[in-house]
């Protein structure tokens, strides 16, 4: 089987030069998790995740420090709700990471598979020359193999 037998067609998308705050929008209309990002000729450049998004609201020092029992709660909450509402000021294009998994339609899904075991990514990217055609998320191959 490959990739392209467990294709989702219509990707979340959405371009480098929109706000956190846009990609925070269609996160959430959609119910997705992941974001691809592309430029306007639909070439991928990443994936935005909600996670990226907070990892961009959190000071620098962050995820280098552990247990935060020193310090306030309420001002690290009120810090990142500040900065997420304040979202519309930064692009997409600032937080994308480029460190996301990307197949081509004509991979076999146990790739698929592998890469996101292995990177711990819940969904790929599919890519047609370049451009990004679809998606494949880890429950889009159990659905299709217990169908």
């Amino acid at each position: 089987m490959k990739v392209k037998d467990f294709l989702k067609k219509k990707p979340l998308s959405i371009s480098g030069e929109s706000s956190l705050r846009d990609a925070l929008d269609l996160i959430f209309k959609n119910g997705s998790d992941t974001v691809f990002v592309v430029d306007a000729a639909d070439r991928i450049l990443g994936s935005i995740t909600v996670f990226d998004i907070f990892r961009s609201c959190l000071p620098s020092y962050f995820e280098d420090v552990g247990n935060f029992s020193y310090l306030s709660v309420d001002s690290i909450i009120s810090s990142i709700k500040d900065k997420l509402e304040g979202s519309s000021g930064t692009r997409v294009a600032e937080v994308l990471n480029k460190d996301f998994i990307v197949l081509e339609e004509e991979a076999p899904a146990v790739e698929a598979i592998r890469l996101m075991v292995t990177k711990k990514e819940s969904v790929v990217a599919i890519v047609k020359d370049q451009r990004l055609i679809g998606s494949v998320s880890a429950s889009d191959i159990v659905k299709g193999l217990l169908a």
